[in-house]
């Protein structure tokens, strides 16, 4: 048994919360002595804990006892219920990492830190996944969607979409020039190369994503690179496949 004075040391809580706790009900003594000091078993040290870590969740405190009072019935209980709580908080901190991850690389693809952009991106590309995929079926078969869904998503797969931010700057920087020129050729391979390593070289289904997305102004799910940087890449690729080909420039 723990004294009140014990029990409070090792939770790093106060001797008045605890006599808090007591007197609404949260967590009594069990037992308390003829002079009144209160004392509490291992079990209660271990219930403590589980209000500790809920209150720091943000649970008020009726909601903290509702919950223990419903689902905790033995030792092993209140330590299934620590375990759960850390995994929905870790669930938690996950996805809050991802949309952070997100912003930082989203900001990086458009080349911009204005958070009213960032506003209007997010109004404007607020598609369910049900209608991404209904609008996807009308133009890819199972198998080519299959491969879709394992493309890479910004804020989550950090080296094929950091490798895009790179080119995507790269393209920027050359923006006026001409896409003819030798440095743009360069540009047009990297992206082409990028392309085809994230189809895992499946080239006809990537040239074929590309068209179906340029020729489609609806989102079908796929990220809608900067216009200008669109024009130049595209007019540097044709640019190079002619070169490739041996077709004259236009």
């Amino acid at each position: 048994m723990y004294s009140i004075g014990q029990l409070a040391k090792m939770s790093d809580v106060t001797v008045r919360t605890l006599r808090y706790y007591d007197q609404i009900g949260l967590l009594p003594p069990n037992r308390v002595d003829g002079g009144g000091k209160r004392y509490y078993n291992s079990e209660a040290a271990a219930k403590l804990q589980i209000i500790t870590m809920l209150k720091g969740l943000g649970f008020s405190l009726e909601t903290i006892r509702e919950m223990v009072e419903k689902q905790v019935k033995s030792p092993k209980d209140l330590l299934f219920m620590q375990l759960h709580i850390i995994e929905l908080e870790q669930q938690r901190l996950d996805k809050a990492k991802e949309k952070i991850h997100f912003l930082i690389q989203l900001m990086e693809l458009e080349g911009t830190e204005d958070w009213e952009h960032y506003v209007d991106y997010v109004s404007t590309n607020q598609v369910s996944a049900q209608d991404i995929a209904a609008k996807q079926n009308r133009y890819f078969t199972q198998e080519e969607l299959d491969k879709i869904k394992c493309l890479p998503k910004i804020g989550q797969d950090f080296e094929l979409v950091n490798k895009w931010i790179h080119i995507v700057n790269d393209i920027r920087n050359m923006l006026g020039t001409d896409p003819a020129s030798p440095e743009a050729q360069k540009l047009a391979k990297r992206w082409m190369d990028l392309a085809y390593e994230m189809f895992d070289n499946d080239r006809e289904l990537a040239h074929k994503v590309w068209q179906v997305d340029c020729d489609h102004e609806e989102s079908l799910g796929f990220y809608q690179f900067d216009e200008k940087v669109v024009t130049f890449i595209n007019k540097a690729c044709v640019y190079l496949y002619q070169e490739s080909n041996g077709v004259d420039h236009v």
